[in-house]
């Protein structure tokens, strides 16, 4: 009797076995896959929530290592206390703006269809103001960048391994908008690489000191503000589409425009 009812056990015993071991069998390749295609980053962007500034304007955010970052260079025309930004065309008059007092922001090219997918260009003393990104978020300073950088390099973003430089620029930049570059590991080869870190960095170009507008879609400058003797002071953060994916520092002080990034205070 007991034999027969194991017989006619059996097949039910033998199907739940076999299910078993395929879910884990599945459960082992699906991990296994995540390694491969992550080589072990989490592509699971995490977000601080969705950011609107005093224009209107929504953001989403990403969060990197312990820093909340927005995803998208800012537009707003207005300060976060709904005052409205300066906007200087004529480059006459935006070359003789007082570099740390002249509030102004401008579109690439006097053309505000530029701004929809790469922000506005803003001056030193925008940038510096406090005021420019909402409430309980900030214009990036030049440590948030470093840690930022630091992060890539120590978390295996890094665009080589082998080679002792921080070069993570890549990790950083869009999958598109960029120009296309043949040197192996830029920004501009291989688009399709880029971004692993969710930042999303566009090439917004710059304003220069004169008035005129340079290298859309070729390099990204973001202000990344320290404090001197004389009070805040900018510099900038450069990512350029043929380099070796090193994102570059340089000291800003002239009339020039470039883009910001907010970080959560």
């Amino acid at each position: 009797m007991k034999s027969k009812e194991y017989l006619l056990l059996y097949p039910i015993i033998l199907t739940l076995s076999v299910s078993l071991l395929l879910s884990c069998k599945k459960d082992e390749i699906k991990e296994t896959e995540n390694n491969n295609n992550n080589n072990g980053i989490n592509n699971n962007f995490e977000n601080c929530g969705v950011v609107v500034d005093a224009s209107g304007n929504t953001y989403n955010t990403i969060l990197i290592g312990h820093q909340c970052w927005f995803v998208e260079n800012l537009k707003t025309v207005h300060f976060n206390d709904g005052s409205a930004i300066p906007h200087v065309a004529d480059a006459n008059e935006w070359s003789n703006l007082d570099v740390f007092t002249g509030n102004a922001y401008s579109w690439y090219n006097n053309n505000s269809s530029f701004g929809d997918t790469y922000g506005a260009l803003y001056s030193l003393s925008v940038a510096t103001s406090g005021m420019l990104c909402p409430e309980g978020w900030r214009v990036a300073n030049d440590y948030d960048w470093s840690l930022l950088i630091e992060h890539l390099y120590t978390n295996g973003y890094n665009f080589s391994s082998g080679i002792p430089a921080y070069k993570g620029a890549k990790a950083l930049a869009s999958k598109s908008h960029w120009k296309t570059s043949n040197h192996v590991g830029a920004i501009g080869n291989n688009l399709s690489l880029n971004n692993r870190s969710g930042f999303t960095a566009l090439p917004g170009g710059i304003r220069l000191g004169d008035g005129s507008f340079a290298y859309i879609e070729e390099q990204g400058y973001w202000w990344s503000i320290y404090y001197g003797t004389v009070g805040y002071l900018g510099s900038c953060r450069i990512m350029i589409y043929s380099n070796n994916s090193v994102v570059k520092v340089r000291s800003q002080s002239e009339r020039v425009g470039l883009s910001a990034r907010c970080i959560k205070n």
